[in-house]
């Protein structure tokens, strides 16, 4: 289990295709929760400017906020 994700910034790691439509690779999202279904482990995130969607830990990664301030200012 990931530990306190909720509020961390997230990026899809690669397209993810859902019911409410498609995440492309690095989209970045914010985490909202982390569920476990039938022992697989889903992470709802509200992807910038779209939709929510749940996602499975392997198709995202965190993103440390210190190197995404650094980018923004550059």
């Amino acid at each position: 289990m990931l530990v306190q994700i909720r509020g961390q910034r997230c990026r899809a790691l690669r397209n993810i295709t859902g019911h409410q439509g498609l995440v492309r690779m690095h989209t970045t999202g914010t985490i909202e929760c982390e569920t476990n279904n039938l022992g697989c482990i889903l992470i709802m995130v509200q992807w910038d400017g779209r939709f929510r969607m749940y996602v499975f830990r392997d198709e995202i990664e965190l993103i440390d906020r210190a190197n995404e301030d650094e980018r923004q200012v550059a």
